[in-house]
């Protein structure tokens, strides 16, 4: 089990003890009634499944957590406040209580961080929201659908902040290095945040039309589940980052064109040091685990431009597009050093070093065809391993030996 800093905590608590207090003053302000409560339990019903991951489960699919975050924006648009905590508080306990049962190695970490994040970024949004309708636009006709627009870009805003904060944090990263900042991971969030607003707008028209949107949403559901699998034939499952078969493609395709244009192309080969004592001393699991973080440090490290993949075992391969012998070896030695630092904390308290061992090559420094370009970062790696591991070593052709690098 990974051990966190001391800074995730405090942050946690912090969005917790804010949305608690938002809770207790906005309270106050709330009339109930009968309506009110019958849409309360609608919604606490639907958001509970789709939070504990239960309401497409008969077409075949999971649900992903992208429908949680459209079902609990649209419970922010519907329900008054304190009953949108209400409900998020029900569907935490149970979460919880489902961890607990599967002997979940942090139960109470995470759900609660989740709902105190739609309660902070829901009461932003929602005062966006009337701001817009109880001010001077409100007498505009446009004004509703500006401030749906407006309600829901704040929170898309507020809750990727807060959920790349924690992770920045977790993971000792820059904040704009955290992986919710990627294109494609703001793109389908704000999809499904949008998708949430207009299946709240329905629902205020005329609660009955869920109905009627509830199967075209299982089947897109199922049709992006489609799509997202014949990607994963490209994804290695234990790390996340591609495997052999696309880097073997896309190495081909990006040689092509660094031969057309001239430019550079660099490709880092990774070994991991000791891993079969590690897995021998204690166990696969933290082997497994070993794999993960190595993969998400390299990940993190190579940059957005990188392609990095995982050959299986302890061996993982980095392409550097438009990057120069000097740009890879300094990427190789960011990422050795990172590894280096991260001390991987197992059972009992244990704690357990990482080190890695990399070889690059570059074109057209080597001025090499695409298998000797494979085979001199591999010879790097060969003579790293055999230097006495963790370190960097670079192949280059104009001074005939694999040299140790410098930059350590």
């Amino acid at each position: 089990m990974k051990k966190h800093p001391l800074s995730t905590y405090a942050f946690i608590w912090f969005c917790n003890l804010l949305a608690i207090t938002i809770f207790v003053l906005d309270f106050e302000h709330f009339n109930f009634s009968t309506e009110t409560w019958v849409h309360f339990v609608i919604w606490t019903g639907i958001v509970v499944i789709a939070r504990l991951g239960g309401l497409f489960a008969f077409t075949g699919s999971k649900l992903s957590y992208g429908w949680a975050t459209a079902v609990e924006f649209a419970a922010v648009l519907i329900l008054p406040f304190p009953l949108l905590c209400l409900t998020l508080l029900i569907s935490t306990i149970l979460i919880i209580s489902k961890r607990v049962i599967d002997k979940h190695p942090e139960p109470f970490v995470g759900p609660d961080f989740n709902a105190s994040n739609i309660v902070i970024s829901g009461f932003i949004s929602v005062n966006f929201f009337h701001f817009i309708m109880d001010g001077s636009f409100g007498e505009y006709s446009f004004a509703p659908t500006l401030a749906l627009i407006l309600a829901t870009v704040s929170f898309a805003l507020f809750q990727m902040s807060i959920i790349t904060t924690i992770i920045a944090l977790d993971e000792k990263i820059n904040w704009f290095k955290a992986p919710t900042l990627t294109t494609d991971s703001l793109i389908s969030e704000t999809v499904f945040i949008f998708t949430g607003a207009l299946l709240g707008k329905m629902y205020m028209a005329d609660p009955f039309i869920i109905i009627f949107m509830l199967v075209p949403l299982l089947y897109l559901h199922k049709l992006l589940s489609r799509l997202k699998d014949a990607k994963l034939v490209y994804i290695d499952e234990k790390t996340g980052l591609y495997n052999y078969r696309y880097f073997d493609e896309k190495l081909t395709e990006l040689f092509v064109k660094a031969e057309e244009r001239m430019e550079p192309l660099s490709i880092i080969f990774v070994d991991m040091d000791h891993l079969r004592e590690i897995n021998n001393t204690y166990g696969h699991n933290v082997g497994d685990e070993a794999i993960s973080v190595v993969g998400n440090i390299i990940h993190q490290e190579a940059g957005e431009d990188s392609i990095c993949a995982r050959f299986g075992g302890e061996e993982f391969v980095v392409i550097l597009k438009d990057k120069g012998l000097l740009e890879g070896e300094r990427v190789a030695e960011r990422i050795r050093r990172k590894v280096e630092e991260n001390i991987l904390v197992v059972k009992d308290d244990q704690e357990v070093s990482l080190t890695i061992s990399l070889g690059v090559a570059t074109y057209p420094d080597t001025k090499m065809n695409l298998e000797d370009l494979v085979e001199a970062a591999d010879k790097a790696l060969y003579h790293a391993k055999n230097s006495g591991r963790n370190l960097v070593k670079v192949y280059t052709e104009e001074m005939g030996e694999i040299k140790a690098s410098k930059l350590g």
